[in-house]
This record gives C-alpha cells, structure tokens and sequence, in this order.
C-alpha cells in the first residue's frame, strides 16, 4: 500500500505543478485575454448606476451643425462658447486644437483671450500612439497659454476594440502628461487630486503608469448632455452650468473619436467626451478599477489550482467534481465581488481552464496508478498461487480481460483461503475463537462450541468475544476471564471451567499486523482433562520404573555382589556374574536415567526456589570427584568464593574467579544432575592427567556454566546425535558404554529452567558443553 501512496503522491506532484505552471503562463501571457474580457464585461453590465448631475456634457452634436454649420468652426464661434460657459466650475474642451488657423488669426485670437478670461478651461493633447508611432501633439501655444491644465485624450483599446481603461500617466520620458479626466479633476480640485507620480521606469522611451479600467456608469447617452447650438443660442441659460464640471466634445457621427464601450451593446458607440465623463465620475467616486497586475494574477491562478488540487487529492470522486464546480463559480462570483467592493479586477480564465482540467486530469492519473497498482497486485498472487495450489496459467485476452480474469481468480482464491481456514480449525485439537477489531467473533470451530458449551446450532459468529468468554468460570485466585470492552484487549492465560468440560486451559493473544496495527484476537481452549490423563500415565510409568523395575534390579545387583565376595561352592564363574551385573546395572542405570528424565520434563516453575548456583555447582563436583580420582582426572572448578574455601579432594582444584553470588531460581536436584552429568561425560573421556575445567561466569544477563575437557572431541557428523534419545557412538578406543540418556536429561533440564545448552567440539581438541540458565536478581531487604 505504501508503493501505492508514494507513486500516487507522485502522480499528484506531477499534476499539480505542470497545472499550477499552465496557469501561470496563461495568466501572465493573457492566453485567454478575450474571454476575461467577456466576464468583466457582463461583471461591469451588472454594476451601472446613475449618472451625477453636477457633469454635464455640452455635445456637439448633428444638431448643432446643422445650426452652426459643418465642422470644423471657426475659432471664434467656439471662443463664444466658452464665454456662455463661464458660470461652470471647470471646463473641459474636448477639441483639438493643435494648429492655429491661418486663414482666421482674429478668430484664434478671439478663442485665446476666452480661455485666458475663463481661467479654467483644461485642453487635450493629441496623443498618437500605434503603428509604430508614439508622441504627442500639444495644443497651439496661444491657447495653451491660457490654460489652467492640459491632458492626454489616449484611451486603451483591448484586443476586440473595445475602450476600457486609460493609463492617469503616459508620455515620453520626463514629458508625461495626467489623463484629460484626471487634469479636469486636479483643475476642480487640486487638493484631492494631486499629479500621478511616475512608476520609476526607464528614463528613456514612452512611460505608461497607473492603469485605470472605467466602470462606466450606463450606455451612452447616460450623462446629462445639452447641445451646444442651444448654448449659443442662449436656450440654455449661463446658470445652468454654475458649480458645475462641463466636458464639451463632438457627439456627431463621423467627426470625432467615437468607441465601443461595455456598456454600449447593439454596435453603439460612446463619444471620446462621454468616455471622459465616465472616467470624472469614477475618480471623484473613487471606484477607478485597478487590474491586477500580470504576476499577481498569474500567483492567485496557481494558488487556486493548487488549492483544487489538494481538495482532489483527499476528497472522493464525487466530492471532488462538486469542489470543482463550487472552486469555478466560487472564482467567477470572487472576481466579481472584488471588482464591486474592492475596485479591482482579477482575470479568472486562466485559474477557470486550470480548475476545469484539473479534475479529469487528476482522476485520469489517479485511475491509471490505482488500475496500474491492482495490476501488479493481481499478477502478483496470480504468480505467488494459493495456500493449496500453485500459480495458474497466464490470463489470455485484452487488457480488460485479463484484469477480469485476474480479479476472478483472486476472489476465488480468497474464498478457497477462508475454507481451508475453517477446515484447519475444525481439525485442530483445541477450540479456537478469532475475533476482529470490535472484539466481534469472526471464526470459530465446532471444538470451541462444545468446550463454552453451547447448544448445538447456536451460531457464535457476529457474537462479542467477551460475552462468550463470559460462561467461562476462572479458577479460584487464577483472576477473571472477562476481556472487558474493544479499548482494553491484553494477552491472558489462565485455567477456567465451563459447562462443557471441568478444566480448561484458556489462551487469549492479540493478532497485529507487520506494522504492529492491531486486528483482532485468537482465543484457545485446551481441554486439560486429557492432558491430565496422559499426565496421570506418565506418572503411574515414573512409579513402576522407581519401584516395580528398579527394585528388582537393585536386588539382583546386590546379590550378585555378595555371591562374588563369598566365593560359595556351585556358584556360577566370575566372569559370568560380572557380565550380569553389568548388564543389571546398565539396566539398573537406564531405569534411573528414564526417572530423572521424567522429573524434568514434567518440572514445575511454580515449585523452583532461589537458590545460590555455586553451590550447586560444588555438591555435582564432590559427586564426580570420586571417580575422576579413580581414572586419574583432575577437576578444576572456578566459582569464586564457596564459603569456607576447604578442599574436598586432591584430585580437585578451586580457583577463586568468577561472580561473589550466583542466584538462580530452580530445581536444585535438577541442576545438580545436568551437570553431573557433564562432568561424568568429562571424566569418562578424559585419560589419565587431564584436567576437566568448571567454570562459572555472566554473560548477557544469563549464567554461563562451561564444563570443558582435553578428551578426544567429537567429529561434526555426531554432533547432531548428541541431545536424542539412546544417541551413542563411539568416541575413542576407551569408549566407555553409556544408555545415551545422560545429555537429554541435560537438555530437558536447561528447557525447564528456561536456559540452553551448547557444545563446542572437534577430533584433538577436547569438548565443551556451555549450560545457560537465566539469573534470578537479589530482592533486597530492610537491615
């Protein structure tokens, strides 16, 4: 599964970054230009308002030529219609007037001293920008003489034409000029509308800065307009225009700088003074829009994406189409929220593209790691086979075929799994319940049924562990068999009656997962009826070896000693009663052996007692001592201080390493055996001068007991044949003729006290047996 997570995690990786990289170029490069400039439209078709009624528009319109006469007028016709305008607080002239006329001087110098009487008139620069050109075309200096202002008349057209926005600066380097609304303004008021600062660009070249997107107020038409004829013809009284900003242009078809607005529709167009009019109103509001600039809209993109794509990556199928339709809406309905409250203008398509592609695009890729992990999945145990057979032919068809045939025959598998389960708990000897996380049983065999006894068909599984466990009955002081809730499961042993047999042994375990998850419980009842019968068997063979076998042979051996010391007449020859006494006592010792074997097999823990290991150690040394003498072996024993330090043999040497305290819980008549019977082994393969070392050391927080000698060692193929049942071989020329029960007896003793045993051997270089037995710590006690 981990495999599976990682190469997904991977997939996710990939699709996140090469979508979040898509979305940032399309922002940054404006690939989808035309269609954000669709949505801001209908965002800004929302958001109209009326128009305010201290700007109003003095429009030159087909009325006023056909009054006044064909465009352009003499200056001094114009010149009159600044003077009937002198009332108004600031006049914007929207008309070019960048040469003088040189067939009428009187009439621009009639216009001239208009504008300087005015005093407030602001004049537009003609500004040429495109194709190649960009410079600007000032106004005549006799008029611009008298001018409280002047302003760039350019207005931004997108790529589908349509005006939308003004740059507040533009002009050559050092020489740019305040858009014609925005001098109109600081005419009106120069404390509110200080000159735009320069963005701090190139000194040379054209400067641009402070884009301003027009949130026009209405169609055309929207503001209040008066045609100028009717100015000049006093229809329209000078008062009318008092406190008022007046913006005078040429509305008539044809003749002036006529656009597409958004606001406009039905292939309408808004006349360049109008256009002025909506970008006063929008400063003086303060609701100019600012669009956001290339890189901040390419970063909120890829923040969207990304924060799709995380919603993708933990959410369903299901859930994560729905988060794709709400982040889409979500980011259409933000950018026209922040272009209504917060003045700016977010270009969603890109981050809209992005989103739309990221969902098939990341179910494509999860789909294809998820099919292409169950591929590998299916091929696996298609290849691995079943608990009861071996892997099967290679699936034949297409792809889809074959992973169809791959899913049946691993469902099948299964099924076959779960049966031959069920049958080897049926088969088992014990009862067997297996539970699952919520302590609800899963398994359970007919065994199990009749141990809880319970009726014949009641069902256990889907039943709650602990009730069933419940019927058990715990021995007196053995605890309580009652497991508690799911949150409290623990390992437990322990005896436990129940209606279905008088004694049994219950076992309960955890079952965890490689990783140590929990899974579930397995719970084992052992009747001990049966036990304790084979026990009772055992016992009565222990009682006839000790008595009803040992006896008699013990009696033979007697008798054939003293018939041999009498020397009575009739009796049989010497060598006769030596070989049926050795033969009784080989018999004599097997008996003896088959007793201690016994005792150690069935060794109880709960009877061992603390035990100092020293001075087991010495009383199996003074054992052996006699015959090592006899042979003419040398005991060397190395067990630090034993007590009273005397000697007990002069075949025997102490030494005076080893540990001050060696404490051990067990059975001291066991331990001593084991190792009497090492050193025997020892001694009877050792020749005359050798030494047979016992050692006591520690080591990993067990009792290290070494018996090692100078004998003729053992080859490595009998190795094996030392711990097993009457496993004899000869060793030497002096092989000494044993039952071959003495190293089991060792063995079983080790087992019983939780301990081993080792032996280290070779032709020529002698043997040694290593007996470990775990260390009992000193309880301390109050002086």
């Amino acid at each position: 599964m981990r495999k599976f997570r990682n190469r997904l995690t991977t997939e996710w990786r990939a699709v996140t970054a090469g979508l979040a990289l898509f979305a940032v170029l399309a922002a940054f490069l404006g690939w989808f230009a035309r269609a954000d400039l669709v949505f801001y439209d209908l965002a800004l078709k929302s958001w109209q308002r009326a128009a305010p009624s201290d700007i109003i528009v003095v429009a030159v319109d087909e009325g006023s030529l056909a009054a006044v006469g064909r465009w352009p007028w003499r200056r001094a016709i114009t010149g009159a219609l600044v003077d009937r305008l002198s009332a108004a607080r600031v006049i914007g002239l929207d008309i070019l007037l960048v040469e003088p006329d040189g067939n009428d001087a009187a009439g621009d110098k009639a216009l001239a001293d208009s504008i300087t009487r005015n005093g407030r008139v602001v004049l537009p620069v003609v500004a040429e920008v495109g194709g190649g050109r960009e410079l600007f075309r000032p106004p005549a200096p006799a008029f611009a003489a008298g001018a409280v202002g002047l302003g760039h008349g350019h207005v931004v057209l997108d790529v589908d034409g349509i005006a939308r926005g003004v740059w507040l600066l533009e002009g050559p380097a050092g020489g740019e000029l305040e858009q014609f609304a925005y001098a109109v303004l600081r005419a009106a008021e120069p404390s509110a509308f200080p000159a735009p600062l320069s963005a701090g660009r190139a000194a040379d070249g054209w400067q641009r800065a402070w884009p301003m997107l027009i949130p026009y107020a209405g169609p055309p038409g929207h503001f209040s307009t008066v045609s100028a004829a009717d100015v000049l013809r006093g229809t329209v009284p000078p008062e009318a225009f008092r406190g008022k900003l007046v913006l005078v242009g040429v509305t008539a078809a044809g003749i002036g700088d006529n656009n597409p607005v958004p606001t406009s529709g039905n292939g309408r167009v808004m006349a360049g003074v109008e256009i002025t009019a909506n970008a006063v109103d929008a400063l003086r509001r303060g609701i100019a829009l600012r669009p956001f600039p290339p890189a901040l809209a390419a970063l909120t993109s890829a923040l969207l994406v990304l924060v799709l794509l995380v919603g993708l990556r933990r959410f369903s199928a299901r859930t994560g189409l729905v988060t794709s339709v709400v982040l889409g809406f979500s980011t259409v309905a933000g950018s026209v929220l922040l272009l209504r409250f917060g003045q700016a203008w977010f270009p969603p398509s890109a981050a809209l593209v992005a989103c739309a592609l990221g969902y098939p695009l990341w179910s494509w890729r999860r789909l294809e790691s998820a099919q292409r992990y169950l591929d590998e999945e299916l091929a696996r145990l298609g290849r691995e086979g079943s608990l009861l057979e071996a892997s099967g032919p290679a699936p034949e068809g297409d792809a889809l075929e074959q992973r169809i045939s791959l899913i049946q025959a691993a469902a099948q598998r299964q099924k076959d799994a779960r049966r031959f389960v069920a049958d080897a708990l049926e088969s088992l000897p014990v009862g067997v319940l297996v539970a699952d996380r919520s302590g609800r049983v899963a398994l359970a065999n007919r065994r199990a049924f009749r141990l809880l006894g319970l009726r014949q068909g009641q069902q256990a599984q889907g039943l709650p562990l602990p009730e069933l466990l419940s019927r058990l009955k715990p021995v007196s002081g053995e605890g309580d068999a009652r497991l508690g809730d799911a949150g409290s499961w623990r390992a437990l042993k322990m005896e436990v009656s129940s209606r279905g047999a008088p004694a049994l042994l219950l076992d309960v375990a955890p079952c965890r997962d490689e990783a140590g998850r929990y899974l579930g419980l397995i719970a084992s009842l052992t009747d001990l009826s049966e036990l304790r019968a084979a026990r009772k068997s055992r016992d009565e063979a222990m009682r006839f070896l000790s008595h009803d076998l040992r006896s008699p042979l013990a009696t033979i051996v007697t008798l054939l000693e003293a018939a041999g010391e009498e020397g009575a007449e009739g009796a049989p020859p010497p060598d006769l009663l030596e070989r049926i006494g050795r033969y009784a006592r080989r018999s004599l010792a097997l008996a003896d052996d088959m007793l201690r074997l016994g005792r150690a097999e069935a060794a109880d823990p709960k009877s061992f007692r603390e035990m100092d290991l020293r001075a087991v150690l010495t009383e199996a040394a003074d054992e052996v001592w006699p015959v090592a003498q006899s042979r003419g072996v040398k005991v060397k024993c190395e067990l630090g201080d034993l007590g009273e330090g005397e000697e007990r043999g002069e075949g025997e040497e102490r030494g005076e390493d080893g540990p001050e305290e060696a404490l051990v819980r067990g059975d001291g008549e066991l331990l001593r055996r084991a190792v009497v019977n090492l050193l025997g082994n020892a001694v009877k393969f050792s020749g005359s001068g050798d030494s047979v070392r016992l050692l006591l050391g520690e080591e990993g927080g067990r009792w290290k007991v070494t018996v090692a000698d100078d004998g003729p060692g053992i080859a490595p193929e009998n190795l094996p044949k030392l711990f097993t049942r009457y496993g004899r071989f000869p060793v030497s020329q002096d092989y000494v003729e044993g039952v071959g029960l003495g190293l089991v007896i060792v063995k079983a003793v080790a087992d019983a006290h939780g301990g081993g045993v080792e032996v280290d051997s070779a032709p020529g270089r002698g043997t040694r047996f290593i007996l470990w037995l775990p260390r009992a710590e000193k309880l301390e006690t109050e002086p």
